[in-house]
């Protein structure tokens, strides 16, 4: 089976990468050099055709943590593009994100999750803060005093001490 690749819009024929005006184009050579096998170029010129009519362009602008752009990448390699269409493709398939394709050889380990923790200003009781979002207002378990925990220009995060009594 010839490998397709529909974002050039092409497939491979012969080792050799052919859009639909090139297979076209061969068939026709073959027709005026009067050699009527050119069954393998038609065929391939249907698959191809076919591919590119029952495919949708989708374009998209994802930001995701880092955290997850990490998985995303041990999951499905280098390319970014083909890490994203991976993941929805088998998404929507089975309802779940992609599983990494294992490899024998190679031994993964996934990287610990990092938590954010805060001090209260206050009472210095430490505070896990539940996401990644920011800024965000977090309030002390301890003596209910509120804050706001911002990002600085550098994309560190800082907690502002402004409390509340």
């Amino acid at each position: 089976m010839n490998p397709i690749n529909l974002e050039e819009g092409k497939i491979s024929y012969e080792n050799e990468w052919l859009s639909a005006e090139d297979l076209a184009g061969k068939i026709q050579e073959k027709i005026q050099l009067g050699d009527r096998k050119f069954a393998g170029l038609a065929a391939a010129l249907e698959r191809l055709e076919s591919a590119l009519e029952n495919s949708h362009t989708l374009e998209c602008k994802l930001i995701i943590s880092k955290n997850d752009y990490l998985k995303l990448k041990k999951r499905g390699g280098d390319d970014d593009r083909e890490c994203v269409r991976k993941a929805i493709a088998n998404f929507i398939r089975n309802g779940e994100p992609a599983e990494p394709e294992k490899d024998p050889a190679v031994s993964v380990h996934e990287p610990a999750e990092v938590k954010t923790i805060v001090h209260c200003s206050k009472c210095k009781t430490p505070i896990e803060v539940p996401t990644d979002e920011r800024p965000i207002e977090i309030r002390c378990p301890n003596c209910n005093a509120k804050g706001r925990l911002g990002s600085n220009d550098e994309g560190k995060m800082r907690f502002k001490n402004h409390f509340l009594g």
